[in-house]
């Protein structure tokens, strides 16, 4: 406990500064102490008690960025996967459109568009879900006290939220795009006797 002069309770003061004027003001507080220099401390909090805690969030932050990464990685695999699978199937029915006089253009479009429905219907939910969750996770994460282990984002980063849905739709565009593509450049009689 801190004592003023006359006995009272002297409480401590907390200042952020750059570490150049942390000499400066350490000279200014013991120089208006007087007598009791010996109250004054100057603690850096980037390397005294609060480091540790930076330490384990910036590396709880960076696994969960690998994970995160991760997991995108997994989604796009497995919606180029099932998306090119589903496109694959239908090599008889663009033969049909192509032999039918379709303009490879229109088929190639359709196809995409089609490969899309699912892509947006998920996003939507998975938007909603991600939403629902990140509120959950900002209210139990941050709160007076505890160091920031969301370095200051809201519980709603649209920039991080349409990129990775945009990525996913990348994803499956080109998943369904290829493989139609592949279809569309193939002989029609070809096509309809591959099944």
């Amino acid at each position: 406990m801190y004592l003023n002069h006359d006995g009272s309770r002297l409480d401590p003061l907390l200042v952020k500064a750059s570490p150049g004027a942390l000499a400066a003001i350490r000279n200014e507080a013991a120089g208006a102490a007087g007598s009791r220099p010996q109250n004054v401390y100057a603690i850096s909090l980037r390397e005294g008690p609060l480091r540790m805690q930076r330490v384990f969030a910036r590396m709880f932050a960076e696994f969960a960025a690998l994970l995160a990464i991760l997991a995108v990685t997994l989604a796009g695999v497995g919606i180029y996967g099932v998306m090119s699978y589903l496109v694959s199937r239908r090599v008889k029915e663009i033969g049909i459109l192509m032999a039918l006089g379709a303009d490879a253009g229109d088929v190639l479009r359709g196809v995409i568009l089609q490969g899309l429905r699912p892509v947006i219907v998920g996003s939507m939910v998975g938007l909603a879900g991600a939403g629902g969750l990140s509120a959950l996770l900002h209210s139990t994460l941050s709160f007076p006290g505890s160091s920031d282990l969301l370095y200051g984002l809201p519980w709603w980063d649209p920039v991080t939220f349409a990129g990775i849905t945009l990525l996913l739709a990348a994803i499956a565009a080109l998943a369904s795009a290829i493989p139609a593509r592949r279809a569309v450049r193939v002989d029609p009689m070809l096509a309809l006797r591959s099944e």
